[in-house]
């Protein structure tokens, strides 16, 4: 769901069964988002409201509280290499680098991107729409992690090159960058069956190397031109 839902979500918070059932439609083929719609637009506010508090109370003294002075060090060491990486790079392309190939094009109904590095999720991206705001919550790079290992890469940069280490995926990467395929002109062209063939489109596009669009796959272009500059900038670290 993103902006378009704004409506529907406002009206489903408010009690309307039409607006649940359309938030569960925009979302019936998630695991468990249609259930979950269901429980936040159904329970008794007050219920929820204690149930979230109870819970986030729980999370913070089990999982963050111990671990707090460690936590601040790495998110501290993170914002500080990111706010030097902007001084290089044009806001839009800090996007794409920091969240590991998401290219984010400014919107007229944005005029705050928020980036907000995360432990939790690594090495996933979490992204937000609120109202006059793009948030992106990122996973921290393995350099602010590991701050006196110099040669512990960045997670990202791993798994692309993990993923181009295969002779059929750099032959679909190849295919890709010619034109868009679907699943089922690639199976034909490469001679291999279906499910082998979707189980290396998920690994390429794990590592943000193709983009789904649709029935079709395509080559995510900027995430390639970027590989060259994210290895210099790891060879050049602690130089």
């Amino acid at each position: 769901m993103n902006r378009t839902h704004q409506t529907e979500i406002q009206k489903a918070a408010e009690g309307d069964k039409q607006s649940v059932k359309a938030l569960r439609t925009a979302v019936k083929d998630h695991s468990f988002f249609p259930a979950y719609i269901s429980f936040i637009c159904e329970t008794d506010p007050a219920f929820l409201r204690a149930h979230f508090c109870s819970v986030m109370e729980g999370w913070f003294q089990m999982v963050v509280q111990p671990e707090a002075d460690h936590l601040t060090r790495v998110l501290t060491a993170d914002v500080a290499a990111k706010e030097a990486l902007l001084k290089r790079k044009h806001p839009e392309e800090l996007v794409t680098w920091t969240t590991g190939g998401i290219k984010y094009l400014p919107e007229p109904s944005v005029h705050t991107v928020l980036l907000i590095p995360q432990v939790v999720y690594r090495p996933w991206n979490v992204e937000a729409d609120l109202a006059g705001y793009k948030i992106f919550y990122y996973p921290v790079s393995n350099q602010s992690l590991y701050p006196a290992d110099p040669y512990t890469p960045d997670q990202f940069l791993v798994l692309k090159y993990k993923a181009l280490g295969d002779e059929q995926r750099m032959k679909m990467v190849k295919m890709l960058a010619e034109k868009e395929h679907t699943l089922q002109e690639m199976t034909d062209r490469l001679e291999m069956g279906k499910t082998t063939v979707h189980h290396h489109l998920k690994v390429l596009k794990s590592a943000r190397l193709v983009q789904q669009n649709g029935p079709t796959y395509r080559l995510h272009g900027t995430v390639l031109q970027m590989l060259p500059d994210e290895l210099e900038n790891y060879l050049q670290l602690g130089l």
